[in-house]
């Protein structure tokens, strides 16, 4: 995969990818190049930010607990308001 071409990556964890999009795709998309990968983690609540990309991973990583601001790294340069952010509710079974 090469990343120049796609500069941004946000997901969203959920029960069944949060361990791939907190490891694999981590290094994937740090070793590709990608800029900026943005992980909101639905599960601890939080934001992770990973910036500056090498083939040896990520060299920047940022977290912040919804609610809070996050810096989004070069070559964006802005701020993230997590305010409102909140994991979907739980659907029950009845």
């Amino acid at each position: 995969m090469d990343g120049e071409g796609l500069s941004f990556v946000a997901e969203l964890t959920s029960h069944s990818t949060r361990v791939a999009d907190l490891t694999d795709k981590v290094d994937v998309y740090a070793k590709a190049g990608v800029a900026v990968y943005l992980v909101l983690d639905m599960q601890k609540e939080q934001a992770i930010v990973y910036g500056s990309p090498s083939p040896r991973g990520y060299e920047v990583r940022f977290t912040k607990p919804f609610g809070e601001k996050i810096d989004i790294p070069d070559p964006f340069g802005c701020t993230l308001d997590t305010t409102g952010f909140q994991p979907p509710e739980r659907e029950t079974k009845g």
